[in-house]
Parts: C-alpha cells; sequence; structure tokens
C-alpha cells in the first residue's frame, strides 16, 4: 500500500454542550484486579453525590466537592426523561474553584448501552 505524499489536517469538530442541572451519583469503577486487591486493602468506593453542568452525547461536566483519580474508570449514574442511565467513563480534565471548594471535571463516555446512547442523544438535540 502506498503512503500518502502529504498528510493535511482538518478543522476541529466540537460537539456542542447544553447547560443543565442533572443530579447524579459517581461510583469509582472496580477491575478485577482491584477487587482482589480490596480483600486486603480497603479501596474507598462509595458513591459521590454530584451535578452535571453541561452535556454532549460523548462526554459531560460534573460539579463535585471531592478530589477524583484520572487513572480510574467512574460509573455515572443519573436519570434523564423518565431513564435510569448509568455509564462507564473516565476523567478528561478538571478545573478547581479554590475559594468555594467545589471541582468541574470532564467526563469521556466509555461504555454506555444504546438505549442510553438513544435517550441522551435525543434529549440534546432537543436543546439545542
Amino acid at each position: 500500500m502506498k503512503k500518502p505524499d502529504c498528510i493535511k489536517r482538518g478543522k476541529e469538530v466540537h460537539h456542542p454542550y447544553i447547560q443543565t442541572l442533572i443530579p447524579c451519583t459517581i461510583q469509582k469503577k472496580k477491575d478485577e484486579k482491584e477487587k482482589e486487591e480490596a480483600l486486603i486493602h480497603y479501596e474507598d468506593t462509595e458513591p459521590v453525590n454530584a451535578t452535571i453542568e453541561r452535556l454532549n452525547e460523548f462526554e459531560a461536566v460534573v460539579r463535585v466537592e471531592t478530589t477524583l483519580q484520572y487513572q480510574s474508570e467512574y460509573t455515572l449514574f443519573f436519570t434523564l426523561a423518565n431513564f435510569k442511565i448509568e455509564i462507564v467513563s473516565t476523567i478528561l480534565a478538571s478545573r478547581t474553584i479554590t475559594k468555594e471548594k467545589i471541582i468541574y471535571y470532564t467526563f469521556k463516555f466509555v461504555q454506555m448501552s444504546e438505549a442510553a446512547k438513544n435517550v441522551i442523544s435525543k434529549y440534546v438535540k432537543e436543546r439545542l
């Protein structure tokens, strides 16, 4: 297969966010290795209450008062249009407002059901 002579980068496409105030719960997802270690060492996986401030079909900006770890996967639990949604996510970025002790995390959606994708997509498109 022949390689191209020139590679041209296209324009970045950002998916727009909608403003929301959706209560949610965040819980650290344990993998099999962590489950084995948890028998010996206690791992804090208590659910944390938060609020989804901005949302699109692939990401959410969540307001929380607890520090989370970048290396971990988290499950977001929330209700949208009378559907209970669970989404496995990873942290992309964070911004801290130290005066109010509030942290805004940008979560990228990693794994969710087709039904959840459809509900979120419809919800976002109706509000754009």
